[in-house]
């Protein structure tokens, strides 16, 4: 987190940071972002494209840090290979 907000604060951050966490800490990776780095925009995907209906595109929109769990990841991983 520290590394994302010092990239972020230097103008350096260019691209979304994709966090693969277990599905049980993805809370926690919320949580400390809020507290820590109040200014960064988080996405936190927790449903595949087809079941929330939403591209990961439009669900990642303008975050700076994108979590998600290890099988979502999988699932979805040709949406996520097609994201810089």
């Amino acid at each position: 987190l520290s590394l994302v907000e010092h990239l972020r604060v230097s103008g350096e951050l260019t691209a979304p940071v994709l966090v693969i966490a277990p599905t049980s800490v993805m809370g926690a990776w919320r949580g400390e972002a809020a507290k820590f780095c109040p200014g960064l925009k988080l996405a936190t995907i927790e449903r595949t494209s087809s079941k929330s209906g939403e591209s990961l595109r439009a669900a990642v929109g303008d975050a700076q840090i994108v979590i998600t769990s290890y099988t979502l990841a999988r699932l979805d991983a040709e949406e996520f290979q097609s994201m810089t």
